[in-house]
């Protein structure tokens, strides 16, 4: 990667990760009034809705003539998607924005860097390096020590409780996902456009959750949705897009290592002031030691 590129990407790469963690951590807060089915298709509804014209506006053609032809497997992020929003409201209500974050990260990053390895997909070869599988195990150090409290009197660390072990295990398989679905997004993208990749990897969930309340039922109870409650969903088609457009610049490690990053600096303000109505949680020695270690990681990554 040539500096330009970095200079350029790095900023843009942390901008996704700060909006991701307030996009988490609002969709925890619509999740706990509207129940986590409602909160999830809010979400993806509102940002299929987005696309449309955004499709129209900057892309042009049909969006069925753009489908044809297409690959079975480009399909299935959006398809999937709806379990990952669900999955991730229900467990940023029990650890918090940065322990969430961190331990999707720890997933990842270890697919992340194997993707890359093989150039999955056609996206950049980028060979897992010395420095490149260093800079991944300072990274998962760091996110480990972020995630460990700083000692307690009188306890177990509370990482360490029975009842965390779930959404902890549940967040670090997301990260995996996540990983393989940014590469297929990516893919998508290319071949179609950002914003037509966008839509449908939100538009399927949406669809199957609508049909879920239709089926079953269930009122949505849509006279509950607040305006605030748009806003995960809006921040969503700003963070697929722009992953779509920067893992082919700078590849999957390089924009999951910033990314996850800067979402863990935000998440830690987010947990220590309590917003949103999650627990808060203080700045302890060890989270801001973990997150030297993390800026030390993608530090490592650029130079990889």
């Amino acid at each position: 990667m040539s500096a330009i590129t970095i200079a350029i990407a790095l900023p843009a790469v942390a901008f996704l990760g700060v909006i991701g963690s307030f996009s988490s951590a609002l969709n925890g807060l619509v999740g706990r009034r509207l129940g986590t089915l409602r909160a999830t298709y809010v979400f993806l509804a509102i940002g299929a809705l987005w696309c449309v014209p955004l499709v129209a506006l900057l892309e042009g053609g049909s969006v069925a003539s753009l489908a044809r032809g297409l690959p079975w497997y480009l399909y299935l992020p959006g398809l999937l998607n709806v379990f990952l929003i669900a999955n991730l409201i229900f467990v940023v209500n029990r650890i918090g924005t940065m322990v969430m974050t961190s331990a999707m990260f720890c997933g990842q990053v270890v697919v992340s860097i194997a993707l890359d390895h093989v150039g999955y997909l056609g996206l950049p070869l980028i060979p897992a390096s010395p420095l490149r599988l260093v800079s991944a195990a300072v990274l998962v150090i760091g996110i480990v020590v972020a995630v460990t409290p700083s000692g307690r009197r009188g306890g177990s660390p509370a990482l360490l409780s029975s009842t965390l072990m779930l959404p902890l295990a549940m967040a670090f398989a997301q990260g995996a996902a996540l990983a393989v679905i940014s590469a297929l997004n990516a893919v998508l993208g290319r071949e179609t456009g950002t914003f037509t990749s966008t839509l449908f990897f939100l538009a399927p969930g949406a669809a199957i959750l609508l049909l879920w309340f239709v089926l079953g039922r269930t009122p949505l109870r849509l006279s509950e949705v607040s305006p605030g409650f748009l806003l995960p969903g809006s921040l969503n088609v700003i963070g697929i897009a722009g992953g779509v457009i920067l893992v082919p610049l700078v590849g999957l490690q390089f924009t999951t290592a910033a990314r996850v990053t800067a979402s863990v600096l935000a998440g830690l303000y987010i947990d220590r002031r309590g917003m949103f109505g999650l627990p808060q949680q203080p700045v302890t020695r060890n989270r801001v030691l973990g997150t030297g270690l993390l800026t030390l990681g993608v530090m490592l990554t650029v130079l990889g």
